[in-house]
């Protein structure tokens, strides 16, 4: 089949990854792709698969300044706007590539590849990561008008897929009238790359200075609502009473700084490692110097990508309990769970598994299989063909009947 994928981010950090990962799972199905996109210049994905690492997406970052600074109001105006250049984009790739089916990465305000869709009779699926119902960082100027567009865009899709079951009770308990058939495809990780290996794992603790540690790892943006920040800080002084325990942080972002103010106000030293963004192609050398993870805080519908990574590289995780993530992780078995807006529990239950390694132990090995065998993308790429097949079984017998 030959698949035309459009997305309208600028393909960095995990939406990059989501994007590229489904893309190769696509491509080893045996699938043909063209990948199109705000930035995108060389729309032949199935040549780009093959270039470990390499992606023309992560190389454009002049959009993401520009972005913070336009106010609300116009930038979505813009949004808007984007539609024109989209519908000829769209429409020059569909007229020489010929898809079969169309797979979009859904954006507010965008409706011109569901026009297209329509006009070649083209099934077209939208993946829902963002909705005008969601509670978003810049808030929704143009709300109404927002989901008045989603609602007949998610109509006439032939599909949606979510990444969750909260959030697919979100939007269609928003938009009742909706009635595209839809699944709930929970991210996913590569086994390939993420999975366990004692050897590595010890050269990995050598390399970072970390042998004979237990290290607790974070990965992910220090954003305010991920209350990182505030974890260090209520584990500072217990964390000085278990020296063998450190804490690897990875990533940026607005809360960093005041970490490292935690960090040296309370003399933590090497016990907290901060080593900034690290390029996703290298990110298991990190990941395998973690003996378990800790995720203190995340949205009700968020499927984090970096949480099925994890634990395929047999990295358990101590996480917020939220209904996408406990429909992951069995507390007390592949990981453990604590109660929302309740950090003491997280800590305790830190501070409590830092010392078992027999639990750490048994947690990693349940975690890595159920990723290699639950939660691969090649699994979400099969569930996404027998969504396409279903919606031309249904659009058949509608047919018949009519």
């Amino acid at each position: 089949m030959k698949y035309l994928y459009h997305h309208r981010t600028q393909g960095l950090n995990v939406e990059g990854v989501h994007i590229r990962s489904i893309c190769n799972a696509l491509v080893a199905e045996g699938h043909q792709v063209q990948l199109v996109s705000v930035n995108n210049i060389d729309d032949d994905f199935s040549a780009q698969v093959k270039k470990k690492g390499e992606n023309s997406n992560t190389k454009f970052s002049a959009l993401k300044s520009l972005v913070k600074t336009i106010p609300e109001p116009v930038f979505e105006i813009l949004e808007i706007f984007y539609n024109v250049y989209a519908f000829f984009r769209l429409w020059y790739v569909i007229h020489n590539f010929k898809p079969d089916r169309i797979y979009e990465r859904y954006s507010l305000y965008l409706f011109s590849s569901i026009i297209l869709a329509k006009l070649y009779s083209i099934p077209l699926v939208y993946e829902i990561n963002d909705s005008a119902q969601l509670e978003r960082l810049r808030a929704l100027y143009f709300k109404s008008f927002a989901a008045f567009i989603e609602q007949r865009v998610f109509s006439y899709a032939n599909g949606l897929v979510f990444i969750s079951k909260e959030l697919e009770k979100i939007i269609l308990t928003a938009y009742p009238t909706v009635k595209s058939l839809s699944i709930v495809t929970s991210n996913a990780a590569d086994k390939k790359i993420f999975h366990s290996d004692a050897e590595k794992k010890e050269q990995s603790k050598d390399k970072l200075g970390l042998t004979n540690q237990v290290v607790c790892g974070y990965i992910g943006c220090f954003a305010s609502w991920h209350k990182i920040d505030k974890f260090i800080e209520d584990i500072a002084q217990r964390l000085k009473l278990n020296p063998r325990l450190t804490l690897l942080l990875i990533g940026e972002g607005e809360t960093l700084s005041n970490i490292r103010d935690i960090k040296k106000k309370h003399q933590l030293g090497e016990q907290v490692v901060i080593t900034g963004n690290i390029p996703h192609e290298e990110m298991i050398n990190y990941i395998r110097t973690m003996d378990f993870s800790v995720l203190p805080s995340a949205n009700e519908y968020c499927s984090p990508v970096k949480m099925f990574e994890l634990m395929g590289a047999g990295v358990p995780l101590i996480a917020i309990h939220t209904p996408p993530i406990a429909e992951i992780i069995e507390d007390n078995k592949d990981g453990w769970l604590f109660p929302r807006n309740d950090l003491s529990a997280c800590i305790i239950k830190v501070l409590e598994i830092q010392g078992d390694s027999n639990r750490i132990q048994s947690a990693a090995r349940l975690a890595e299989d159920k990723i290699h065998n639950q939660h691969q993308w090649s699994n979400n790429v099969l569930d996404l063909d027998e969504l396409y097949l279903s919606s031309l079984r249904q659009s058949n017998q509608q047919n018949n009947l009519g």
